[in-house]
């Protein structure tokens, strides 16, 4: 049996797409960029919602599951590169408010500092934190 794609995920791409390139003018991107991330946001989330209620969750719907976790899993890993290269040091330096905060910032990014902070603590050291991201 061959799924389809409901037309409500077919209307909502389609608004995305249109809405986006209106509002992608350099003009439009210079006085409100903030209002294209978010419509950008409510809309891959309307899209997400649209497809777990109308899909089969057959081979159609696990595909879409597979692309969504594998952009998380990149966008997470160029994260956590980023940060480690940013802020590395060495095992005795020691770490000062600034990147104090910046290492919960980023377990909180990859919703990890509630857990992290269950097993160690607020004592933040680099190769635990790369534990639990």
């Amino acid at each position: 049996m061959r799924e389809q794609i409901s037309s409500e995920m077919w209307e909502q791409l389609n608004r995305l797409f249109y809405e986006s390139k209106r509002m992608a003018t350099p003009e439009f991107w210079g006085a409100q960029s903030h209002d294209l991330l978010i419509m950008v946001t409510q809309s891959s989330h309307l899209f997400q919602g649209i497809t777990d209620s109308t899909m089969i969750h057959g081979e159609g719907w696990q595909f879409i599951q597979v692309g969504r976790f594998m952009e998380r899993v990149q966008a997470t890993a160029k994260l956590i590169d980023l940060h480690f290269e940013e802020f590395s040091r060495g095992p005795h330096d020691a770490m000062n408010a600034a990147e104090h905060m910046e290492w919960i910032g980023l377990l909180r990014s990859c919703t990890a500092f509630e857990a992290y902070c269950k097993v160690y603590t607020a004592d933040l050291r680099p190769e635990r934190v790369a534990e639990f991201c």
